[in-house]
């Protein structure tokens, strides 16, 4: 599996990403309108300082209007810089952030909806496992379940791209009891295979035990199983 992204840190879950954008949106908006007065109420003062400045010092007519004519003028581009320019190249860097940000949570949803269809998978397998399992004590060799994938993404982190706290519930209650049905038939296939003297043990103690996780077990994955497929669904929408 290819996580996209060039970097692997992924956002916690359990957060409504798509909330959490509109707030910062929000938030960063207000702050840039503030930065835009501000920035417009001291190049306007400014502006006035000089021009009172000007009509000043022509009605005294202590300094020739010719160096004024020169600075008002220099002063004129400048304000106008501030003014216009200034606003300009911020609301051109609050859209460049925004997109960069919209572009990091549209990649860890599509992240998310990868590690959530191999999950899926994983699952199904395990289930139409606990379905063919009859009872027998060769249940522990012609049908093991697994949790390869599960183990994998926990111990790399990417686990956290999951952004549903219920979902990530389901899909631990389910993997929980995965691993204690193959613990179980682990503990089970030993005796049979290297104690046969004492297999009761197998057949009497440790088999019966295990068969009564997989009502439980069948139960956690359907449920784990029908929550996947409506965030996979609704990943879609988001990232159509």
């Amino acid at each position: 599996m290819e996580l996209q992204g060039r970097s692997f840190r992924a956002p916690l879950f359990g957060k409504n990403l798509a909330s959490m954008n509109k707030r910062n949106r929000v938030k960063k908006t207000i702050f840039n309108l503030y930065k835009y007065i501000a920035v417009s109420v001291l190049a306007l003062c400014s502006f006035v300082t000089v021009l009172f400045v000007y009509e000043l010092y022509l009605h005294f007519g202590q300094l020739n209007s010719d160096f004024f004519d020169t600075s008002l003028i220099e002063f004129t581009m400048t304000s106008f810089s501030l003014v216009f320019g200034v606003p300009v190249a911020l609301w051109i860097y609050s859209i460049t952030e925004d997109y960069k940000n919209n572009n990091r949570i549209f990649i860890a949803r599509k992240n998310e909806k990868k590690i959530l269809l191999l999950v899926k998978e994983e699952l199904n397998f395990c289930l139409d496992r606990i379905k063919e399992k009859d009872g027998s004590r060769d249940d522990c060799k012609k049908y093991p379940l697994k949790s390869n994938f599960w183990k994998s993404i926990c111990e790399s982190g990417s686990v956290s791209f999951i952004d549903d706290a219920t979902l990530l519930n389901r899909i631990v209650s389910a993997y929980y009891i995965i691993e204690i049905v193959m613990e179980g038939e682990r503990r089970a296939l030993f005796f049979l295979q290297n104690h046969p003297s004492e297999r009761w043990i197998s057949d009497e103690d440790i088999l019966p035990w295990v068969r009564g996780f997989y009502p439980q077990l069948k139960d956690n994955i359907e449920k784990a199983l029908e929550e996947i497929s409506l965030r996979i669904s609704k990943i879609k929408v988001q990232t159509s």
